[in-house]
């Protein structure tokens, strides 16, 4: 249990890292904006490219640990991972626990 708080803290401080990054885009703007003049696109480019650099590093770690638990589906979640990067945890969480209850109950019979 303690491997698996370890292993999904990393996802969790990413994910609202990514939420504040998203709630904070209009003020950090308007901020901006009040103090440039004309630097629209340039704004606009940085906060485009930092919100799908943290959507990449969270696929980056699921593709690691979908090879590390030898987990069926990588495709598929990290392409739900690049949408909603929450989804994509949820899925890699939820194939976790079923191997985890497989291995489990076969070693139990």
């Amino acid at each position: 249990m303690k491997d698996f708080k370890k292993l999904l803290s990393k996802y969790v401080v990413l994910c609202i890292v990514l939420s504040i990054y998203a709630i904070s885009i209009p003020y950090i703007r308007k901020l901006l904006l009040m103090r440039l003049v004309n630097s629209y696109d340039i704004i606009d480019l940085i906060q485009t490219t930092l919100y799908i650099v943290i959507k990449l590093i969270i696929i980056v770690l699921l593709i690691i640990d979908f090879k590390k638990h030898k987990l069926k589906n990588i495709v598929i979640t990290c392409f739900a991972a690049f949408f909603s990067p929450i989804l994509g945890v949820l899925i890699f969480v939820i194939m976790l626990f079923e191997k985890n209850q497989n291995k489990n109950s076969s070693c139990l019979t």
